[in-house]
């Protein structure tokens, strides 16, 4: 019933995405596109799920466990993989993941615990660089305040949830609201068995060397979008390609279409709009995003079809 209801969303807005968008030369902006500006986009995507994947390992031994960073790279670019052909976009993605990752492990409320705090990294890295991006960019002050409120909102959001999470007193009224509910004490066993078994073997400069990572990938991942953009030759400047792509990222990890489609062509479609690009170039800017992102998860998809996840080659 879920998944209808996020097909009806998802046609609903292509359909209003049709009656938007002039169509005539859709198929030539797409022809016209550069090969080498997408070839660019796909390295740079590439690359970027190379660095995320750093970033986790770093966090794998912030809390005490040591993963090949190859075994890492093949499961991010897996999630990836299943945020793009299954129901529920990202969120189904980084759930696989935690499965795979977890599966016939004894850490595993360890394994679980990295994920999640890498998509919150993740989320702050989208909301400080598009926070600053805004800054910088041309939009009118109406338009600046609002969306500088938004993603102020969104990092203060993160910030205050990593606060409960480590703060011993609120911590501990989170428990009492998690034990309510049967979902919430399976959570709470889970963050008991973190409790118990975590062991943080942090340092400055590990801690530096994730934040530096989360940024660092985030921006990598704009020059995906950007390099998109000038295959299409799309003149928009690259501050303000973050700030875009940051905010669709965020948009797409609510799980109200199938795979983020039409959700992710909306956003670009009415965002790009800001900057007086036609709906046909955006939309086609959109199609050629997901193009390279496909080729880069076909990637995870083959090495599952052909060798399976595998398990991890742990050194101690």
């Amino acid at each position: 019933m879920k998944m209808i209801f996020k097909i009806i969303i998802s046609l609903g807005l292509l359909f209003l995405l049709w009656l938007k968008i002039d169509w005539q030369g859709l198929n030539a902006i797409l022809a016209s596109a550069r090969f080498t500006y997408i070839f660019l986009s796909f390295i740079a995507l590439l690359f970027a799920w190379f660095l995320n994947s750093r970033k986790w390992q770093l966090l794998l031994k912030i809390l005490g466990l040591n993963r090949p960073l190859v075994y890492l790279f093949k499961l991010n670019l897996i999630s990836f993989f299943y945020s793009l052909v299954l129901p529920g976009g990202q969120l189904t993605g980084e759930v696989l993941k935690c499965f795979h990752l977890a599966k016939n492990e004894k850490e595993k409320p360890l394994l679980i615990l990295s994920v999640l705090f890498d998509r919150l990294t993740g989320f702050l890295a989208y909301a400080i660089l598009g926070f600053l991006a805004v800054i910088f960019s041309v939009l009118s002050p109406r338009l600046k305040i609002s969306f500088l409120c938004l993603f102020g909102a969104i990092i203060a959001s993160v910030v205050i949830a990593c606060f409960v999470f480590l703060h011993p007193r609120l911590h501990h009224w989170l428990q009492k609201i998690l034990m309510t509910s049967t979902l919430g004490r399976k959570i709470n066993s889970y963050l008991l068995a973190i409790k118990e078994k975590s062991v943080l073997n942090y340092s400055v400069f590990r801690v530096a060397m994730v934040a530096f990572l989360s940024l660092l990938f985030q921006l990598v991942v704009s020059f995906y979008v950007y390099f998109a953009a000038k295959a299409l030759g799309v003149e928009i400047a690259i501050t303000e390609i973050i700030w875009i792509f940051s905010l669709v990222s965020v948009i797409l990890v609510l799980p109200i279409t199938y795979a983020g489609l039409g959700l992710r062509e909306s956003s670009f479609v009415y965002l790009l709009s800001l900057f007086n690009i036609a709906g046909a170039v955006a939309f086609s800017l959109s199609l050629l995003v997901l193009f390279v992102g496909v080729l880069v998860a076909a990637f995870g998809g083959f090495w599952l079809l052909i060798r399976g996840v595998g398990s991890p080659q742990i050194k101690n």
